[in-house]
């Protein structure tokens, strides 16, 4: 049956998947041929030497050496753009860098992520800032094939274009999708599959080791005030991405509605925190000078020492750049400073 519907016989159709998985190795790693083959569900690597000539006309080593083509992508904006199979001098624009750290990618340049250098801390050293605006001159110093903009502004568009294939990526994208957008891109979709399952387990670990400090049907909820002072309620981004999770903080009804909406944050009045206001509170400072004097003053107001997680003691405060990014570097990381902070209140 499997033989009529597929067209080849179970072990054929196995090998085939093991071969393919196998060429992302070829690709992206120096590891001896042995290892490979073993990776991919080979035993013996010289079955595996045979089975791959056989299916590819080369031999594993030859395939390796071969030059990368090119593939032609579907981008965020909808253009259809031909970049390179295997892109070595990758620029990337956008706030979620440490997406590609948690793939191993090295890139040349980026913008929209020093704020994180707390976090991401000598992991940037060697990456040169482009600028938020797109410095011309730098980009062309860096010689890059292939650039991956963050941003659905044609100004900046036509900038990166006019000097390498250039993509658009939302960074507003749930993880996973993310991650697994930026495989296809990279060649590294094995990578980052594997980095989500572990990532998946660990944070179902963490989860069921706060069961015994969370109360059942616990809210929580997230606050921060940005650009000049303004106050906002986080949605499907940042910090309460990871903080609403099958085991782990409901989401108030209020902000159950974004959810479903997929809104990234809402600007409120300070009136309206009773309405967002969960079991435990998250506040979020920036590192802007007004937007954290506006938090401090928003902290000594009898409306905000009136809502029962202050009154309770459950409520947080938190570094931006610490804790507000939803990138897989800066998300595995909470997975440590979560427990730590919570247990600290307990």
């Amino acid at each position: 049956m499997f033989q009529q519907l597929t067209g080849k016989k179970p072990l054929d159709y196995l090998n085939g998947l093991r071969i393919e998985r196998s060429k992302e190795w070829l690709r992206n790693s120096t590891a001896p041929l042995r290892e490979i083959a073993q990776l991919v569900g080979f035993q013996d690597e010289y079955y595996f030497n045979r089975r791959f000539r056989q299916m590819t006309g080369q031999t594993p080593r030859q395939y390796s050496l071969v030059a990368p083509g090119r593939i032609r992508i579907r981008d965020w904006m909808g253009r259809n753009v031909e970049i390179p199979a295997m892109p070595r001098r990758i620029v990337y624009h956008g706030e979620t860098f440490g997406d590609l750290l948690a793939l191993g990618v090295e890139a040349v340049g980026g913008s929209a992520f020093w704020e994180q250098r707390s976090v991401l801390g000598d992991r940037l050293q060697n990456v040169m800032d482009i600028e938020f605006s797109i410095n011309v001159a730098k980009l062309v110093e860096l010689e890059p094939d292939l650039i991956i903009l963050a941003s659905s502004d044609e100004e900046q568009y036509n900038k990166a274009a006019g000097i390498a294939p250039t993509v658009t990526f939302n960074t507003f994208a749930p993880l996973e999708q993310r991650l697994l957008k930026l495989g296809d891109l990279l060649g590294k979709r094995m990578a980052a599959e594997q980095w989500l399952e572990t990532y998946r387990e660990r944070s179902e670990q963490m989860w069921q080791m706060l069961k015994g400090e969370l109360a059942q049907g616990e809210s929580a909820s997230v606050f921060v005030t940005a650009r000049g002072g303004r106050l906002f309620v986080m949605g499907t981004i940042g910090l309460s991405v990871m903080l609403y999770h099958r085991s782990g903080f409901q989401a108030p009804s209020s902000i159950g509605q974004l959810l479903s909406e997929g809104i990234s944050y809402l600007e409120i009045s300070a009136e309206d925190l009773p309405a967002f206001a969960g079991d435990r509170i998250f506040m979020v400072l920036t590192n802007e000078a007004s937007s954290r004097q506006a938090a401090y003053e928003l902290a000594g107001s009898k409306l905000w020492k009136s809502l029962p997680a202050v009154r309770s003691e459950l409520a947080y405060w938190v570094e931006d750049s610490e804790w507000n990014y939803g990138d897989a570097f800066t998300s595995s990381s909470l997975l440590e400073k979560l427990p730590a902070l919570l247990r600290r209140s307990s």
